[in-house]
């Protein structure tokens, strides 16, 4: 089974798919031919089967850092399924072309480890650890 070339770079948040990435943020020069592209706006499927991958990468390996920012990068097979390229975590790139969906990770980003400072922090002065 071959790939098509187009490769969707999906960005959960918490489990929950928010927005792909568009190609020319990873340096990657859009395609305008059809045939590559397998899902467009809203991503309804695409976004599916990237929480489904995210959640089946929860339970099956379960230090895996899924709980916060994910990105998972979907291709397609020539037989039409949808296949894992890869999971991206700490250093996945998650900008948009929307100004409005970056800030939405940045914020949600900063939120998330300054209440897991917060949770630590407290379970110090407790000595709890």
């Amino acid at each position: 089974m071959c790939c098509r070339r187009r490769e969707y770079k999906v960005v959960l948040l918490d489990g929950k798919a928010c927005h792909v990435i568009p190609e020319s943020a990873n340096g990657v020069m859009p395609s305008n031919d059809e045939k590559e592209c397998f899902s467009k706006p809203p991503h309804t499927d695409l976004f599916h089967f990237a929480e489904s991958a995210a959640q089946y990468l929860g339970e099956m390996c379960k230090g895996a850092l899924v709980r916060f920012l994910l990105r998972v990068d979907i291709m397609q097979l020539s037989d039409g399924k949808m296949v894992v390229n890869e999971f991206e975590s700490f250093e996945a790139v998650y900008g948009s072309s929307s100004e409005c969906e970056t800030f939405h990770v940045q914020q949600y980003l900063n939120d998330f480890w300054n209440d897991v400072l917060l949770e630590n922090y407290n379970k110090v002065l407790n000595k709890e650890c």
